[in-house]
């Protein structure tokens, strides 16, 4: 099975913020409580894969019935 690794583009926490209409702040909360997945970290950046926050934003729209 080959997996096409390119194709999943990695976000920042500002960029995430502004998808979800919410604060940076409000973010690492969402994170530290299990709501969000963790961000993948490379050194002192931190990003999440845009699947990962389509995930979200999916299971949100399935929890009220559309």
């Amino acid at each position: 099975m080959e997996m096409d690794v390119m194709s999943d583009k990695l976000i920042s926490v500002k960029q995430v913020a502004e998808v979800l209409g919410c604060s940076e702040r409000e973010i690492w909360r969402m994170v530290q409580d299990g709501e969000l997945p963790r961000a993948v970290r490379r050194g002192h950046s931190a990003r999440w894969f845009c699947s990962d926050i389509e995930g979200y934003l999916q299971k949100l729209k399935e929890q009220r019935g559309v």
